[in-house]
């Protein structure tokens, strides 16, 4: 089947890119009743500054591809200390200033169904498509998709910018090994 460049569909994901925007969205943060901690915000400005350079990377027409590692970094924190308060903040710049949509340009993942629900997201067992059967979850994987073309989760991690998974430590090792061999 003929499918869009990766290339050319990624690269419309910082279309709606305003820097005023996101100056307006951190304003709005710091005047809530609750305004986010300065190590939030540090947070924040990590993911922000990521995006930029990928925006500005994608927009350029002389580079071919976009060469930096994606970033895979863990937010750490003792219960309460505000990781669930830090990924809200990021539903907020990806709807609000790049009006993303969730589950296109971004997924947040959980292992299990309520704390995916806390942070209105899908378990990674659903979003990859991974049988919970160990021995199903094995076949699919040396298989072709059903189609006999192209796997559904490639698809639709086609124009995937971030994949964010919360509690990363509840999350076995097979799991994430399933995850990366589909």
């Amino acid at each position: 089947k003929k499918h869009e460049h990766p290339r050319a569909f990624q690269s419309r994901a910082y279309i709606s890119w305003k820097e005023s925007n996101v100056q307006n969205l951190l304003k709005q943060l710091k005047k809530l009743p609750e305004p986010p901690t300065p190590e939030h915000l540090a947070f924040l400005h990590r993911v922000i500054d990521r995006c930029r350079k990928e925006m500005k990377s994608l927009k350029d027409p002389r580079a071919q591809i976009f060469e930096e590692e994606p970033v895979r970094d863990c937010l750490l924190g003792i219960p309460g200390a505000g990781k669930s308060s830090c990924i809200k903040l990021l539903r907020r710049f990806f709807e609000e200033c790049l009006h993303w949509e969730d589950g296109v340009q971004f997924q947040f993942l959980a292992t299990q169904n309520t704390m995916a629900a806390l942070i209105g997201g899908k378990t990674v067992h659903s979003w990859a498509t991974i049988p919970v059967n160990y021995t199903d979850a094995m076949n699919k994987g040396t298989s072709k998709a059903s189609n006999g073309d192209v796997d559904d989760l490639f698809l639709q991690a086609l124009g995937m910018r971030w994949l964010i998974i919360d509690e990363l430590s509840t999350v076995s090792p097979e799991l994430l090994g399933l995850l990366d061999l589909y």
